[in-house]
């Protein structure tokens, strides 16, 4: 019973770093942004716009994740992955 709860706990744990990659994710481009406008390749009103840009990046990745998934890509990787492990003949 002990092992179910350690498997179920190591399941939330990658669930966490998912979304900390995310958190993560945003606060870099948010760093790249501010880097852009500090080098004068983008103009000074354009810090007004981060937060906007980074939600339209932020969508742009959860499409490219969706396409991912409907073309099937992420199934074959996890096949291959089981496969690879032994856990699938």
């Amino acid at each position: 019973m002990w092992q179910r709860r350690i498997i179920k706990i190591k399941f939330w744990l990658q669930r966490t770093y998912s979304y900390i990659g995310i958190i993560n994710g945003i606060a870099l481009i948010y760093l790249v942004l501010g880097r852009l406008v500090d080098k004068n390749i983008l103009p000074k009103t354009a810090e007004k716009l981060f937060i906007p840009l980074c939600g339209i990046i932020l969508v742009l990745f959860v499409i490219i994740g969706w396409l991912e998934d409907k073309l099937g890509l992420a199934g074959e990787e996890h096949r291959l992955t089981a496969e690879k492990m032994g856990l699938r003949k």
